[in-house]
């Protein structure tokens, strides 16, 4: 098990990148035939299309559907199916990100103009359920359907574990830490951490638990409440070996 760091230099984090449905498939990184009638698949902010991992930023694309109408879109992976209502419109991608559950909880998602026709929702950190997060960590691979009135769209993608370790809070997760990359079975500790009035650095606490990482390489941490103290001091917590700069506040 790693030591937790007794102190953490931090620094402003950089904005996160959007995932560009519509550069997708300029890039050749798709069948010609998807910018041409209905089509339906997840963009990465790194790699569009190819090579998705977990706990990055993704976006779901579709190409062709009509706006106004909903899309039904079914994730299927390792037996189980996942039905989300998507809404397409005509208005651009507003600000702010969907939570970490998209796809997978239920809730409706909506997806919006962009260019050549393309739509896309906004982004959201690629961190399923439990359960999901597993099967597609075993399966590798998964595959989208989107299905309006007689239009429908099929995609079969890959999907790979995280391979460097982080500690992340994601939209709508509050005193959530997603903790990820380490090896399967590895014991991870979670440190409390103090920041500085400057908030250019953190001071270690205490210990507030640990995750023992799945096949997935990705857990989720629920900071115990009782753990942070009342004292009006902003706090943030962490993992071992995580990249200068980020602690997400809890």
């Amino acid at each position: 098990m790693a030591p937790l760091a007794p102190q953490l230099v931090l620094a402003q984090p950089a904005a996160p990148q959007r995932p560009d449905c519509a550069r997708d498939l300029s890039r050749d990184q798709l069948p010609a035939a998807y910018g041409e009638g209905p089509a339906v698949w997840l963009s990465s902010a790194a790699n569009g299309p190819v090579e998705l991992r977990l706990t990055e930023p993704v976006a779901l694309c579709l190409h062709g559907f009509r706006a106004g109408e909903e899309v039904a879109v079914t994730l299927s992976v390792g037996g189980r199916s996942f039905r989300t209502g998507v809404r397409p419109e005509e208005a651009a991608v507003p600000e702010g990100e969907e939570p970490a559950e998209a796809l997978f909880g239920g809730a409706g998602l909506s997806v919006y103009g962009e260019d050549g026709g393309v739509q896309g929702s906004r982004a959201w950190l690629l961190v399923p359920p439990n359960v999901p997060r597993e099967a597609l960590a075993k399966a590798g691979s998964f595959q989208l359907t989107a299905q309006q009135g007689a239009l429908t769209a099929t995609h079969g993608q890959g999907i790979a574990p995280p391979d460097h370790p982080a500690g992340v809070a994601a939209a709508g997760s509050p005193r959530q830490l997603v903790v990820s990359g380490y090896h399967p079975g590895e014991l991870v500790p979670v440190g409390l951490y103090r920041r500085s009035d400057a908030g250019d650095a953190a001071q270690l606490v205490s210990r507030v638990g640990e995750v023992v990482m799945p096949v997935s390489r990705v857990a989720v941490f629920a900071v115990p409440e009782a753990a942070v103290p009342a004292d009006g001091a902003a706090y943030c917590v962490m993992v071992p070996a995580e990249v200068p700069g980020n602690c997400p506040k809890v």
